[in-house]
């Protein structure tokens, strides 16, 4: 189980495929795009900062990713994603939580997931929610950094 209070850390590269995962506004602000929460799987992954000993830097794969992070609560409180027919007709409603999902050489790792599982559009508003808490809370490292984000 993901305690609410427990701090997460997402990896965000600066590019996948086609698609930017952030923009800089001219104020100098970072605003995340639903490309910093694509998952093949639908499933985005996160690492509990608590099980990589509160170093962000962990998280990436590269010095050029940078990490941005938000609360287990914070993920919960989305509250419940509803999936519609083409009237526009609420046909599913899914929660969404934090699970543990260790893989081998992380055992930090999470995934972010709806429950009932689902894809389409529910996904889709999944991931605006999370781009919203994400640039809520902006940068955790910069990339191309090893250096905490300024407060």
């Amino acid at each position: 189980m993901v305690a609410n209070d427990e701090e997460l850390y997402r990896r965000v590269p600066r590019r996948v495929g086609a698609s930017d995962c952030f923009k800089i506004e001219p104020s100098g602000r970072v605003v995340f795009t639903v490309a910093a929460f694509l998952d093949r799987h639908k499933r985005p992954s996160v690492d509990r900062a608590r099980l990589r000993g509160g170093n962000p830097n962990a998280t990436r794969l590269s010095s050029d990713d940078g990490v941005t992070g938000f609360t287990t609560e914070a993920v919960r409180a989305i509250g419940k994603i509803q999936k519609r027919d083409p009237a526009g007709n609420v046909v599913s409603e899914h929660a969404v939580d934090v699970v543990c999902a260790p893989v081998p050489g992380n055992e930090a790792h999470a995934e972010i997931v709806l429950l009932p599982d689902v894809g389409g559009m529910a996904f889709e508003r999944l991931k605006e929610a999370l781009a919203r808490l994400a640039t809520e809370r902006g940068w955790i490292v910069v990339p191309g950094t090893d250096m905490p984000a300024a407060a």
